[in-house]
């Protein structure tokens, strides 16, 4: 199932931060799929930012205006399957980063004609969903649906530290 929210409250625009975070612990059933961690997009016209697991590969990509504005994505397979592992998304205004488990991992920009982009950038934003992407317009159609499990999606104000990477994995589990 996926967790999707259409509602976005005027006092608090948490997708106009310039610096943010979004984490999760995932669990993937194989490195062949395309899975959506957190999605966001807009229902009306196609653009969207996607926080995905691709192939074994940790992947971030924003979509507007007809163009992929970003693609990075980890250089090599960093997600296990069949384990509980800890992903991370940096922007911190001027790039994203990604990591497992606490660790930056070697990433590959193979569209990077906006690097500092995010989700203000993306036009229309009228929908978040987590398990899911709204990479196509119109008939609240989601795609890349997760296959697996997820746990503990945060969204994070400013750029996540390290020592907050760590005390997310390490943190006592009650």
């Amino acid at each position: 199932d996926v967790c999707s929210s259409d509602l976005f409250p005027s006092h608090d625009r948490w997708w106009s931060w310039t610096e943010e975070a979004i984490s999760a612990w995932i669990n993937v059933p194989d490195d062949t799929g395309t899975y959506t961690i957190f999605g966001v997009g807009d229902a009306n016209a196609v653009g969207y930012m996607e926080f995905k697991v691709a192939a074994g590969k940790l992947q971030f990509d924003i979509y507007d205006g007809g163009a992929t504005r970003v693609d990075v994505i980890s250089t090599n397979r960093v997600v296990p399957i069949h384990m509980w592992t800890h992903v991370c998304l940096v922007q911190d205004g001027s790039r994203p980063y990604l990591y497992v488990n606490g660790k930056l991992v070697a990433m590959t920009d193979t569209t990077a004609t906006e690097l500092g982009q995010w989700f203000d950038d993306t036009d229309g934003i009228d929908g978040a969903h987590i398990g899911a992407s709204d990479s196509i317009a119109g008939g609240a159609a989601l795609t890349n649906e997760f296959k697996g499990y997820i746990s503990d999606v945060k969204v994070w104000s400013g750029t996540a530290t390290t020592a907050a990477l760590t005390s997310e994995l390490y943190r006592d589990w009650e």
